[in-house]
């Protein structure tokens, strides 16, 4: 008698001596059945292995990594191909998109190949392939047709939804890259400040000795500088998804937003917010939809199938083909009859829910008209503390060129501290801009707009310049 001999030795292993039809069948149960034996602390050991080879050489290479520099359009267009909550963002409208696709798909009739055996246990030596039963059936689903319209409004309505939640991703991180910009300017313009005052210090006509503190002073301003610009080169990083790189921007065509100028007035609803309004629709809309649809439960369903016998059927060596006269249609009817309220109380907890989603939205608004107008004072108030600082920092370099040496180590802490104060309320102010930026639809649909931006290198991309 002919035998398939399995053997386990180390990580699951299979050995043949000779190959016959029991063999291969318990062979192949038994590889099935041992796959996977290997402990997953193996792969994680192996993972943790290789995670402390690339952590090795990325800090090898960090003090050498690239710089690249990028400008407003380029570091919009880097960060909409590489970021990867963009990229989710795309792949989830992609697959809501193909949803739209799949209800009509499953219209289509679906084919199906089966193969099995079934043989006494005392008989398992004497199997060959022609015990082996094959059939290949064809299989549609006539019910799809009743309810495509119900399927297809669903499918839209996520792929909506889903388009909208990454044009609001965009525009996140679009407020981001924007912020960013502004700061590494901001940076550039602390650091020439920096680099002045210490030479208006060094031409006191103050003697060598009084000016002792003044390079402790400097160097400690000077690392505040350096740590905020090493946090700007790590969220850089990860907003343009790159990679063991330094990034330097450059603020050229940069678009400017002041917001302390020109106020964002919340009550102007075609400027303000559009985009946050039209996701709050679509929320209702979907809740609308399921108190609909447990509605629906009180209507009859009916299932239909179109069945036949099989396309091809092969078995102990006989082989039928299919026959009109084994075509059927199988129609049913299930009238429900909500004896015990089970309907009935989904009906009532999907209206519940629609309400409470109504409540909670104009709540949310109510707030948020609350956070605007709190915002916008705060904005004014920073702007104040910002000019307040510029004039304390002018009428403090004065008293340092015209006293004597004995005040000046006071000075210099004085000093110290209105450049820290000034940079906290700069900062401040940039955050205050982002939060109406992301909310001020002239700045997203305008001719300068990121939009426009990634359009026209979209084009060039397609049609590249000769």
């Amino acid at each position: 008698m002919k035998t398939g001999i399995v053997t386990l030795k180390g990580i699951c292993r299979v050995s043949w001596l000779h190959l016959s039809p029991t063999g291969v069948c318990l062979g192949l149960l038994t590889l099935l059945a041992t796959t996977g034996c290997r402990s997953p602390s193996v792969a994680i050991d192996k993972e943790v292995s290789t995670l402390d080879q690339a952590w090795g050489q990325r800090a090898a290479a960090f003090p050498q990594r690239e710089t690249r520099t990028l400008t407003w359009s380029e570091a919009l267009v880097w960060m909409e191909s590489h970021n990867p909550e963009l990229l989710r963002a795309d792949e989830e409208r992609d697959r809501a998109k193909r949803g739209i696709g799949k209800v009509y798909k499953q219209l289509l009739p679906y084919v199906q190949l089966q193969a099995g055996i079934n043989k006494r246990v005392n008989e398992l030596d004497s199997i060959s392939f022609d015990d082996v039963r094959w059939d290949l059936n064809a299989y549609a689903v006539l019910s799809g047709v009743l309810t495509l319209n119900r399927d297809v409004y669903a499918a839209e309505l996520s792929y909506i939804r889903a388009n909208l939640v990454r044009e609001l991703a965009l525009r996140e991180k679009t407020v981001e890259l924007h912020r960013h910009f502004v700061m590494s300017r901001q940076l550039t313009v602390a650091r020439q400040r920096l680099a002045d005052s210490e030479r208006i210090l060094r031409d006191m006509p103050v003697s060598r000795r009084s000016l002792q503190s003044v390079p402790a002073t400097v160097d400690s301003l000077r690392e505040q500088l350096r740590a905020r610009q090493a946090k700007l080169d790590g969220e850089l990083a990860t907003i343009l998804g790159l990679v063991d790189v330094r990034i330097e921007l450059t603020d050229g065509a940069l678009p400017e937003a002041d917001y302390a100028k020109t106020p964002l007035e919340p009550g102007d609803v075609t400027r303000v917010g559009v985009l946050r309004r039209r996701l709050l629709a679509i929320e209702l809309v979907g809740a609308q939809a399921r108190v609909r649809g447990a509605k629906l439960q009180y209507w009859p369903d009916i299932s239909a199938f179109l069945t036949s016998g099989p396309l091809w059927t092969t078995a102990g060596g006989q082989t039928l083909w299919w026959r009109s006269e084994d075509l059927r249609l199988s129609v049913n009817v299930f009238v429900p009859i909500d004896l015990n309220g089970a309907i009935r109380d989904r009906v009532r907890e999907a209206k519940i829910d629609l309400e409470f989603l109504k409540r909670a939205m104009d709540l949310k608004e109510g707030a948020l008209i609350s956070e605007f107008d709190d915002k916008r004072r705060a904005l004014a108030q920073v702007v104040r503390e910002v000019e307040e600082q510029e004039r304390k920092r002018a009428l403090l370099m004065q008293l340092i060129s015209i006293e004597g040496a004995e005040n000046l180590g006071e000075r210099l802490r004085q000093w110290s501290e209105i450049e820290s104060q000034r940079e906290n309320a700069v900062d401040q102010r940039m955050r205050l801009n982002a939060f109406f930026l992301f909310f001020d639809e002239a700045f997203w649909t305008g001719p300068s707009a990121p939009a426009a931006l990634l359009k026209s290198a979209a084009a060039e991309t397609e049609h590249p310049k000769s």
